[in-house]
């Protein structure tokens, strides 16, 4: 084989086949990166790897139109016949030798990725993963491509078929779209190479595409050794070929199953967008409901992020199950989950426990920019984790805003209470006692104090067992009965301005230029999360202090949650510089107070900027965990056993910096000079051997 293999592989590079494929291909790759990842700035090569399918596609026969075909037309194939070599030797050496050609272009392109690490934060994981799934796919093609040179002496007639065969899969893999039957669309769907190639441009390594390519390969190869073997032996080789077959698709079937029963995917994506975080994995290690999460979308048409996403939940969940609805197929399935004769959207996600059930539409699993209506993140973690816990829970919390002293409007956390299960109501202590099905408080800056009578409310309430949230700015004044209750708690709100001065304790907000205080989060029950996973609550630059006239009182326990660092100072409201009557050091701005005799809490925050933040823009760019952590002080006062929420996974790739300059550079790089240097290489080879 290696003499088949060294003769094969020099004969592409003493003609001119071998350099023109090379040119041409590096010319069409590099128009390729440099539109994708040097035009949008972007360090990861999924997008690059998405778009030059197309390319390989077209160029690929033509390396293998002349493996075979050539050897029949000159009739030397009786020599390769009568030599004493073995029939699969003089396949895989004729293959190995394509392969190899195509692997000195991919090579080549190893420079893209290179150049993307110089510029920018390149994701190497998930660049390897997209190289892998790039030759697999490849080698497919290729083996196409020798079966069809073998059976036929024209050139043309070779790479022509080729290309007919890889059409063909490529448009059953669309036809399955518009196929009703999901065993149909599976079928047509295991037919098309190139639709199984999307996990690796996601990110994820899935070993089922990795066993079909690898599969279908050897069944190609096997093809084409049964072509030569038959000429050779003249004994037939039909059982065998048939045999092939099944054990190809028995093999695929398995690892099918084995799929369906243990994980056989790989995360590669630099924040791990499709694994479940810990505290998931723990949640539903514990989940004992038997669930359906339905995905409204054939297996053909289904949002592959949120499958592969969804998919998770099934292998890591023994009470979980994740079914395809085809909906042309079935299109009364929806109407238990409507009201009033409306209609559910494509690749909308049920969560169904039997007696409750959630529906999430496609659009809230995703993080969307307000201004370029474009997603920015993933959210299916976070939704599904929140819709699990509902429906399999019998009760629902409510949380009460305090109204009627001028407090502040934080639509943003009621709507990230609601989606969090929760119903949010008003309450206007002036004129009502506290509901009795009030599950959380929440006080937001009030501007007008509280009356003895609103306090005696509160207290009375936190004395059933209640709990209360309780949000101030530095603007938050002439409050004396309020903070004289609070007082009693064990945390005392400062009338002063704390001023970070640490610049590694602050993260700039946008363009805006704005630098956000980042506070020191210490380690309890409801922050661990939050610290392992190594994200980050912000602050407007200031707030007021909180200090804690006593860690113990009886049953009453006072926990410091979040701090400045030891270089912040004191300022006031009319001035933050730094005077003689500054204090200097850490300071509280987050205290939580619990009473375990009446198992009653209250947590007090010095800013309000953990309910005001814009959710839309700073979520995504920023990744601040600001209302997970609102959630998790939430729901461990509620004595919620599940004190977790998971962030939004950024969908918007690293990206790269570079001048125009460099640009232009860039482009005459790899769009001319590589294509032309590989291209000049080939002529001066040429006109040598034509001078021989």
């Amino acid at each position: 084989m290696k003499a088949i293999f060294k003769r094969e592989f020099n004969s592409y590079f003493t003609s001119m086949l071998g350099y023109v494929y090379l040119a041409i291909f590096l010319l069409l790759t590099g128009i390729m990166f440099y539109l994708v990842n040097i035009g949008y700035m972007m360090a990861s090569m999924t997008g690059f790897f998405s778009s030059v399918i197309d390319v390989a596609i077209f160029f690929l026969p033509l390396l293998t139109m002349r493996l075979f075909s050539e050897e029949r037309k000159h009739k030397t194939d009786q020599l390769l016949l009568t030599a004493p070599v073995s029939t699969w030797e003089i396949v895989l050496g004729k293959f190995f030798a394509a392969l190899g050609v195509f692997l000195v272009g991919m090579a080549i392109t190893l420079i893209y990725p290179v150049m993307l690490a110089i510029w920018g934060n390149l994701p190497l994981a998930e660049t390897i993963n997209c190289y892998l799934g790039f030759i697999l796919l490849c080698s497919v093609i290729l083996a196409i491509g020798a079966f069809m040179s073998s059976i036929t002496e024209s050139q043309i007639v070779a790479a022509v078929s080729t290309y007919g065969i890889i059409i063909l899969t490529m448009l059953i893999g669309r036809v399955s779209t518009f196929v009703s039957n999901e065993t149909l669309v599976r079928a047509l769907m295991w037919l098309s190479p190139v639709s199984r190639f999307s996990d690796f441009t996601l990110g994820i390594l899935n070993f089922e595409p990795v066993i079909y390519y690898v599969s279908l390969t050897a069944l190609f190869l096997f093809f084409t050794w049964a072509v030569f073997e038959r000429r050779k032996t003249a004994r037939s080789t039909s059982l065998l070929t048939i045999a092939a077959i099944v054990i190809v698709i028995l093999v695929n079937v398995l690892v099918s199953v084995i799929g369906s029963k243990v994980p056989l995917k790989a995360d590669f994506t630099s924040n791990k967008m499709f694994a479940l975080s810990k505290e998931t994995k723990e949640f539903l290690k514990d989940y004992d409901t038997e669930t359906d999460i339905y995905i409204l979308a054939s297996e053909a048409d289904q949002d592959t992020r949120i499958s592969s996403a969804l998919s998770q939940y099934e292998a890591n969940g023994k009470n979980i199950k994740v079914t395809n609805i085809n909906t042309a197929e079935n299109p009364t399935f929806g109407k238990k989950y409507v009201e009033n004769g409306g209609s559910l959207a494509a690749n909308s996600v049920i969560v169904d426990a039997g007696e409750r059930y959630k529906v999430i539409g496609m659009t809230e699993l995703y993080g969307l920019d307000a201004k370029s209506g474009k997603y920015t993140s993933l959210n299916v973690e976070n939704k599904i984790n929140s819709a699990l816990k509902y429906v399999a829970s019998t009760e629902q919390l409510t949380a009460y805003f305090v109204s009627g002293h001028g407090e502040l409007e934080v639509q943003g956390v009621a709507n990230k209470l609601i989606s969090e299960n929760y119903n949010v109501k008003m309450w206007n202590s002036l004129t009502e006692d506290v509901p009795a099905d009030a599950s959380v408080v929440m006080i937001v800056r009030p501007t007008s104090d509280l009356s003895a009578a609103e306090i005696t409310k509160l207290d009375e309430y936190l004395l059933s067992g209640g709990s209360v949230q309780a949000y101030f700015d530095v603007d938050s004044n002439n409050l004396t009965n309020l903070y004289g209750y609070l007082t009693s708690w064990g945390i005392t709100v400062n009338d002063d301005v704390v001023v970070e001065t640490d610049k590694s304790k602050m993260v700039a907000l946008g363009q805006s230029g704005m630098a956000l205080f980042v506070p020191e989060i210490n380690e309890t029950e409801f922050t661990k999360s939050i610290i392992e996973n190594k994200r980050t609550i912000a602050y407007f630059p200031y707030s007021k202090s909180l200090t804690l006239p006593f860690e113990a009182n009886g049953q009453i326990a006072v926990t410091p949650i979040l701090e400045s660092s030891d270089k912040s100072y004191t300022g006031t409201v009319e001035s933050v510089e730094k005077t003689d009557a500054s204090k200097e050091g850490k300071f509280i701005v987050g205290a939580l107070s619990q009473d375990n005799a009446h198992s009653s809490s209250v947590y007090v925050s010095g800013n309000t900027f953990l309910l005001t933040r814009d959710p839309s823009v700073l979520a995504n760019d920023y990744g601040l965990a600001n209302y997970d952590y609102l959630m998790n002080v939430i729901n461990y006062t509620q004595g919620a056993e599940n004190t977790f929420t998971v962030g939004e996974k950024a969908l918007v790739s690293n990206v790269i910096s570079i001048t125009q300059l460099t640009a232009v550079i860039a482009f005459a790089f790899v769009v001319v000079i590589i294509p032309l240097i590989i291209l000049i290489a080939g002529l001066i080879v040429w006109i040598k051997r034509r001078n021989l």
